[in-house]
């Protein structure tokens, strides 16, 4: 039984969940697996975390279909569902301290990862995954069919992770796009993404993850990590710091960091094919451009 549960990575929503009305109606009938209970906080948490990994609420109907589940596999699963919600449970209270902004743009960089599994899992007839996939497409319907897991939210992390690596490159602040802009953007991503081989989309999936992260770290980052991301995506350097760049590369020679600076090059290299030239700022004009792709209005 999988429950489809996020990892420790993903933050947590600090939205209360109503507790199952069978399981406050008659406490002394939630159970026990080896010397964990299952208690109502503990099916509150776990609900909980699976609604903020997808950006959902919950019906009450819903709520109590996920407590079933949990109550009628606590002891039947040979302690699976319990060493996974113990594992869980530590990060909850930990991650519930973060920001809304780092919990929100955690949550972004995993979620297509996140429905992908919850897929796999629902074809092997896991209930909690058939569950929370269901009460996605409720909230989130697909652009497009032939893209079931691209909804608008799944589309605006990959155009606001492109928007980034421009932001990095030009050093300006990206424009806010009109809504008319960002919904054929979202359009076009679903589009390029239901043509896409399964390998291809592994390396989509996994480049905008690697963008959403950096993201996360941008604000902390040494001043010296921030200049090896500016040059990897094309950004203008002074002589200096691109003799700086080239020494930093040589002294991170297989470093971890080495290996995702080179995805955000291989990145910023391969914008037009996801979704054409993403706006970038011209010195010359002191304007924001674009060079053919989709997006043509910024506000």
């Amino acid at each position: 039984m999988t429950l489809g549960l996020v990892t420790g990575a993903i933050a947590i929503s600090t939205v209360p969940v109503t507790y199952a009305q069978d399981y406050l109606a008659n406490p002394n009938q939630l159970g026990m697996a080896g010397e964990m209970p299952l208690t109502p906080e503990i099916i509150s948490k776990v609900i909980t975390i699976n609604e903020f990994a997808l950006n959902v609420q919950m019906t009450a109907q819903e709520r109590r279909e996920f407590a079933d589940i949990m109550a009628r596999h606590w002891h039947s699963d040979g302690g699976q569902l319990q060493q996974t919600v113990s594992q869980l449970l530590p990060a909850y209270d930990q991650l519930m301290q973060l920001p809304e902004t780092t919990r929100k743009i955690a949550r972004r960089s995993t979620v297509l990862t996140f429905l992908l599994g919850l897929d796999k899992n629902a074809a092997e007839n896991d209930e909690i995954s058939i569950l929370m996939l269901r009460a996605y497409r409720r909230v989130h319907p697909p652009l497009l069919q032939q893209a079931p897991f691209v909804s608008a939210e799944v589309a605006d992390a990959f155009i606001d992770a492109y928007l980034f690596i421009n932001e990095i490159k030009s050093g300006q602040k990206a424009p806010a796009l009109s809504e008319a802009a960002r919904a054929k953007t979202r359009l076009g991503i679903a589009s390029d993404f239901a043509r896409m081989p399964e390998s291809q989309r592994a390396q989509f999936i996994e480049q905008m993850g690697r963008a959403t992260n950096l993201m996360l770290t941008w604000p902390k980052m040494e001043s010296w990590e921030k200049l090896l991301a500016r040059a990897e995506v094309g950004a203008p350097l002074s002589p200096q710091e691109q003799q700086m760049a080239q020494q930093i590369r040589h002294r991170l020679n297989g470093h971890s960091m080495q290996m995702a600076i080179n995805e955000l090059n291989f990145m910023a290299q391969n914008q037009q094919t996801i979704m054409g030239s993403a706006p970038y700022w011209n010195p010359s004009t002191q304007a924001w451009e674009q060079k053919g792709g989709i997006v043509t209005e910024f506000r």
